[in-house]
């Protein structure tokens, strides 16, 4: 299951977005079903992108996943489940708790301070800055994110303890973010992105 997984998902500095999909889900099923149902363009080119930085094509054991193979769907979908139930599952009401304080933080900052109070809030986090209207995040690539207007989503997630999670493919919502505590970096979602202009409501 593991190994499976972390062909898809290595130690670096990409993996497919497809398998993130941050619609905020609550269901296990339903969370499943936006990778599984993946467009075959987009897994093709997210998988191949996954092993852009190697000499070789890509593995056998992806290609099948890469041409949107019913099989390997199945697969995918039988490895998530498994993970889902030895990493995820025995830890869900922590992580629920923490998620619902960090809110709770969050909308005192913005009822209290508006916009600016919120994302000031961010510098208590390793790496995180917030001046003169440009929220800044750790990541490994240096790379700035223009919303232009647009919507800046900040999304609670857990894992990313090191660097924000990126999503290299633009969502159709526009930009959003995963944002951490202790538990989960953060950086606009919609590009490869460090830092971000904010433009208040």
């Amino acid at each position: 299951m593991t190994r499976a997984l972390t062909r898809l998902c290595p130690d670096g500095s990409y993996f497919p977005d497809f398998l993130t999909p941050g619609r905020g889900d609550t269901d296990l099923e339903t969370g499943l079903d936006r990778p599984l149902s993946t467009p075959r363009h987009r897994l093709r080119a997210e998988i191949v992108r996954l092993h852009a930085h190697t000499a070789g094509p890509v593995p056998a054991g992806l290609r099948t996943l890469a041409d949107g193979c019913p099989e390997a769907l199945h697969r995918l979908g039988t490895a998530l489940r498994a993970y889902h139930q030895v990493a995820i599952e025995p830890y869900l009401t922590a992580m629920r708790a923490q998620t619902a304080a960090d809110r709770i933080v969050r909308a005192q900052a913005v009822l209290s301070h508006g916009a600016e109070g919120l994302l000031t809030g961010y510098d208590q986090l390793p790496g995180w800055r917030y001046r003169e209207g440009r929220l800044r995040a750790p990541y490994p690539i240096e790379r700035e994110l223009s919303l232009r207007g647009r919507t800046l989503t900040l999304v609670p997630a857990f894992f990313c303890v090191r660097a924000p999670l990126v999503l290299v493919t633009p969502p159709d919502a526009g930009p959003t973010d995963d944002h951490d505590g202790h538990r989960r970096g953060a950086a606009p979602r919609a590009v490869d992105g460090q830092s971000a202009r904010h433009r208040a409501p």
